[in-house]
């Protein structure tokens, strides 16, 4: 068919985009990642969160003086969350550190 748009991959769904900013020093981190490349721990952490209400459920605060606000996009799970750091449980600020620094 002409003109027609092709399907996107499955991988476009399992796209995951963060994004940071803030802190002392009011860096910016932006970070688009296939949640298959992630450490199989790591992915099946991410899968597990993109399906819980957790991220969706945080009620909106300002972040603190010097600390990291994030911002989550996952198209197939629906969800474009922006959290300040000071709400994040340890395990999740970490995931989403681990996978900032992921390349």
């Amino acid at each position: 068919m002409s003109g027609s748009v092709p399907p996107e991959s499955p991988a476009e769904h399992e796209r995951l985009h963060l994004e940071r900013t803030g802190g002392f020093a009011g860096m910016r981190v932006d970070r688009q990642v296939d949640l298959d490349a992630l450490d199989p721990e790591d992915a099946a952490a991410w899968r597990a969160l993109l399906g819980s209400p957790l991220l969706r459920d945080l009620p909106e605060e300002p972040p603190k003086p010097d600390r990291y606000v994030y911002r989550l996009t996952h198209e197939r799970a629906g969800l474009d969350a922006v959290v300040a750091e000071q709400q994040l449980p340890d395990d999740v600020r970490d995931l989403l550190e681990r996978t900032l620094r992921h390349r």
